[in-house]
């Protein structure tokens, strides 16, 4: 009877770790399509500018924009580079 005890309590110990690792494997997935779905909308955004400035005539401060683009990207990247 102790025998298949402990090996009840090492399967219970390894469904507990499988299980972390799942959640950790689902979580690096869903960060994954986060950063996915967030490059997309910045192309979208950046299309909508050209459209709107080139399209439609309408001004737009295209150089502000673009330094605002490239600070931001350049303080994430040097954030996750700080932090990993």
């Amino acid at each position: 009877m102790a025998i298949n005890s402990d090996i009840v309590s090492i399967r219970q110990g390894a469904s507990a770790f499988d299980e972390t690792n799942v959640l950790n494997e689902t979580g690096h997935k869903n960060m994954l399509h986060l950063i996915h779905l967030r490059w997309l909308a910045v192309g979208g955004q950046i299309a909508t500018i050209l459209v709107a400035t080139w399209g439609f005539g309408i001004h737009a401060y295209l150089h502000t924009c673009l330094h605002a683009f490239i600070h931001t990207h350049v303080h994430a990247y040097m954030h996750t580079r700080t932090h990993t």
